[in-house]
């Protein structure tokens, strides 16, 4: 075990780092793989990785227009500080201004803090250079942290150091916070079921309010803060675990799908009609994958 000389001397010895995110450049980069920083618990494995590199991880600050439509309808900023990062709109009549924004910040930083050893700047974008070659002349180390392979190859010329975002996804976590956002969706829904069911138990002269799936799926996206084609990747998960199953269901003349939880299947066919039939499945890896798609092609 070690002692409290060991443990001071590798306290003294971390690096204090600051990460500045080009939210949006790393966003969009993803999302042409169907993936995102949530789901890929970029936030709790960068610590991971930072505490394993000899790092301090001071600050976390992303830059990005939110006004896209899925960070936007989720309240994805909300979402961001759950993990204690500080998130910068940057945005003016639709133009972004993130390179702008966080050149200003990492300038001001630089000269006002002398407590940060390390400036980390997350971003593919060449524009970073100037910035890059600035931290470096005022004697501090300047890392870059590159997501997939469209990056260019003088940010990294201008770094001391290139980090590549697949060596910390690949970080190991006790936890990540999607599955927490998963576990809210499934008690989300047993909460609402046994809410409906209590009401229409209590009242007999009301109808049983079923579960639509589409709007279960749009609530779960304001109540999480969670983008869309992300809740639809929770309740596949859900499904496939055998936690929830769909349904079809009639509403004044219409056909509608419900989503319900397992373990109520019982009461939907003893009482309330719903026959072994009614129950379905669906493809909810396509749907996710339509999602993205539709958002990848609002962006181009």
């Amino acid at each position: 075990m070690e002692g409290t000389e060991d443990l001071l001397k590798m306290s003294n010895n971390l690096y204090n780092v600051a990460l500045f995110i080009d939210y949006e450049n790393v966003y969009l980069n993803l999302l042409e793989e169907n993936r995102n920083v949530i789901r890929d618990g970029f936030f709790e494995k960068i610590r991971e990785w930072c505490r394993k590199n000899n790092r301090r991880l001071v600050k976390i600050a992303v830059y990005c227009n939110f006004d896209n439509e899925d960070l936007h309808n989720s309240f994805h900023q909300s979402l961001l500080q759950s993990y204690g990062v500080e998130s910068i709109h940057t945005s003016n009549q639709g133009k972004n201004f993130a390179d702008l924004q966080i050149t200003i910040d990492v300038l001001n930083a630089m000269h006002l803090n002398n407590n940060i050893d390390e400036f980390m700047i997350m971003s593919n974008d060449k524009d970073m250079t100037p910035l890059l070659n600035n931290i470096r002349y005022n004697k501090r180390k300047v890392s870059v942290i590159t997501v997939g392979t469209k990056y260019n190859d003088a940010i990294c010329s201008f770094s001391d150091e290139q980090i590549k975002y697949e060596e910390v996804y690949k970080e190991s976590v006790s936890k990540p916070y999607i599955d927490v956002l998963e576990e809210r969706i499934e008690k989300n829904l047993l909460n609402t079921f046994d809410r409906n069911k209590s009401n229409y138990t209590g009242d007999s002269s009301k109808s049983f309010q079923h579960i639509g799936f589409e709007y279960f799926c749009e609530m779960q996206m304001k109540l999480c803060n969670l983008m869309i084609y992300e809740v639809y990747n929770c309740i596949k998960n859900l499904n496939y675990n055998g936690k929830i199953v769909f349904y079809n269901y009639n509403f004044k003349g219409r056909n509608y799908i419900g989503i319900c939880p397992y373990a109520v299947r019982d009461y939907l066919k003893t009482e309330l009609g719903v026959e072994e039939a009614d129950f379905i499945t669906l493809d909810m890896k396509s749907k996710m994958l339509d999602l993205y798609a539709k958002y990848r092609k609002d962006k181009n």
